[in-house]
């Protein structure tokens, strides 16, 4: 019985390392939540990128106080010439895409607020994350197998524990 103890003591830990390990492959590389615009603005915000995987770019549209009249997001390499916008949202959504080279990219955010019982405040959120790839998604699976293999070992060893 001990050894059974200690292996599944292995199992669990080893299930952890490899969530955690997933999960730092999936972290972000820039968060710019809850900005709150209350008349038609630009805003605009630098990120740096360290490899070329692929990121997923997602913007939402709180909802607070009044939903946005019109929202939409560009990103382009810091310093590059007007019009070389590399992706662009023309409203709240997500999109993917390769960063041509690692440095410093501009979020550029232009936003109208609606206006609610004559509020005129709105709030946006804006992530950059990177693309989990398919050796992360295997890991993970073999972590939550592993965790539930540990669970119903402690099932049937409870099971076995009441007949004696």
């Amino acid at each position: 019985m001990p050894n059974v103890v200690k292996l599944g003591r292995v199992a669990t830990a080893a299930a952890l390392a490899l969530g955690i390990t997933a999960n730092a492959n999936a972290a972000n590389v820039f968060v710019w939540s809850d900005g709150i615009i209350n008349e038609a603005s630009f805003l605009i915000n630098d990120f740096d990128v360290t490899s070329l995987t692929p990121l997923t770019v997602t913007l939402t549209d709180n909802n607070f106080l009044a939903p946005f009249d019109t929202l939409a997001l560009a990103i382009t390499p810091t310093g590059s010439p007007p019009g070389s916008t590399l992706q662009q949202l023309t409203s709240p959504s997500s999109l993917t895409f390769t960063p041509t080279q690692t440095g410093n990219y501009t979020a550029i955010l232009f936003g109208d607020p609606g206006a609610v019982n004559g509020n005129t405040f709105s709030s946006f959120g804006v992530t950059v994350a990177a693309v989990p790839e398919a050796e992360t998604w295997a890991m993970m699976l073999v972590g939550m197998g592993l965790v539930g293999w540990q669970l119903r070992r402690k099932v049937k060893a409870s099971a076995a524990s009441r007949f004696v």
